[in-house]
């Protein structure tokens, strides 16, 4: 998205205004922020992260905040990660869906803190309350045939995959 109206020049904008600089992205690598500022700034688009405000000419200080910004940014974004993560081992574990659409021939139920079923979460749809939880049901009876078949296919009589002729 930035480099199609960054590079490709499908804008006429001479400022990208930034919230902070976390915002940028979820980089955990300093130096791919400050690749994209510079991108912008090789366009002649000048990235403003609005918690810093706009450089003073000549502003060393500027330069080195936002070097920290970026570390502090960086920091965080790796700390985030590790918390989703073990948030989501933590759910799994449970023997709960962890998020993501449901595998072909299941579907996502919704249940309760009782673990009672309440409703088949359609595309799209998203629990709504936090002691809720989702998990996986049989889906499409069609599709879960299609599943059983290739399962007999493979366990029972012996047929397997093989795989595609290259060349």
């Amino acid at each position: 998205m930035l480099q199609e109206y960054v590079v490709g020049g499908k804008a006429d904008f001479e400022f990208v205004l930034v919230l902070d600089v976390s915002r940028w992205g979820r980089f955990q690598e300093t130096d791919l922020s400050a690749y994209y500022t510079g991108l912008c700034l090789q366009h002649g688009k000048q990235v403003v992260f609005t918690t810093i405000g706009f450089p003073k000419e000549n502003d060393l200080l500027h330069g080195l905040h936002l070097s920290i910004e970026r570390y502090r940014a960086a920091s965080y974004s790796r700390e985030l990660s590790g918390k989703v993560w073990k948030g989501c081992a933590k759910i799994a574990s449970g023997g709960y869906w962890a998020g993501g659409c449901a595998p072909y021939a299941m579907c996502r139920i919704l249940l309760d803190e009782k673990r009672n079923p309440l409703q088949v979460l359609a595309l799209g749809e998203h629990k709504a309350i936090h002691n809720q939880r989702v998990t996986l049901g049989p889906g499409d009876a069609a599709e879960v045939e299609a599943v059983r078949f290739i399962f007999r296919q493979f366990a029972s009589e012996g047929c397997f995959l093989k795989p595609l002729p290259t060349g």
